[in-house]
């Protein structure tokens, strides 16, 4: 799907979408409201609007942000012992530091989490079954 801006051609003015005529004789024209000019649209592989249904992995969307670590409003875990940083270089690990991990549900059917160390920055997912 290819996004088109249409210019008018007779006075360069953007154009606007309409349709025009009745019934199955409706027809989808570039309109210019300046000078009233119509441009009919070649309906051969034009698209107007789509909308996909399609399930995503909403921790790659997550995973994108870099600030995501900042953000107060996410809840954090300190000092649990079951939820440790995977990294080895991690201050948590290497000065014996407490754990603060704040964490993300991106899956409630499944229940999986996205865990962040507030300390490297180190990204992981829990482990479903």
């Amino acid at each position: 799907m290819e996004n088109e801006t249409h210019f008018c051609e007779k006075c360069q003015n953007l154009t606007r979408l309409y349709t025009k005529g009745e019934g199955d004789d409706r027809k989808l024209i570039h309109y210019c409201v300046t000078c009233n000019h119509e441009h009919e649209i070649d309906a051969e592989g034009k698209c107007i609007y789509t909308i996909s249904f399609e399930e995503y992995d909403k921790s790659q969307l997550i995973n994108h942000n870099p600030y995501i670590s900042h953000d107060i409003t996410l809840p954090t875990i300190r000092g649990n012992p079951n939820i440790v940083c995977p990294n080895p270089e991690c201050p948590c690990a290497k000065q014996q530091m407490e754990s603060s991990i704040k964490y993300i549900k991106y899956n409630s059917d499944n229940m999986e989490y996205l865990y962040i160390c507030e300390h490297c920055g180190m990204k992981w997912k829990n482990q479903t079954e």
